[in-house]
């Protein structure tokens, strides 16, 4: 098993670390996120444990590939707010136009 730490948007305001967890046997690809609402943080920790647990060897993904983004919404979070909208047009503003 392999685990490597990313970062999505690394050099913007939303960076958003996740995490690939690589098996070594054929089988499908699982996504986990959570985070979308900042203020929803339990399933923030229980994805950032499951990745912790991972990379220190405590839990072992056999087949494929893992996929754990522990905070989706970078800016909800950070402002523990559930407002997703203004973060998407942001970040779409951001990626799509010229200044």
């Amino acid at each position: 098993m392999l685990v490597t730490k990313h970062t999505l948007a690394a050099s913007s305001a939303h960076a958003t670390p996740y995490y690939l967890v690589r098996g070594t046997k054929p089988g499908p690809v699982i996504i986990i996120t959570s985070g979308v609402h900042g203020n929803e943080t339990a399933s923030m920790a229980a994805a950032q444990k499951l990745a912790n647990d991972c990379m220190a060897g405590r839990r072992h993904v056999v087949r494929r590939l893992l996929i754990i983004v522990p905070r989706v919404n970078q800016k909800a979070y950070r402002n523990s707010s559930i407002r997703l909208i203004s973060c998407i047009i942001s970040c779409a503003k951001q990626a799509c136009f010229e200044s």
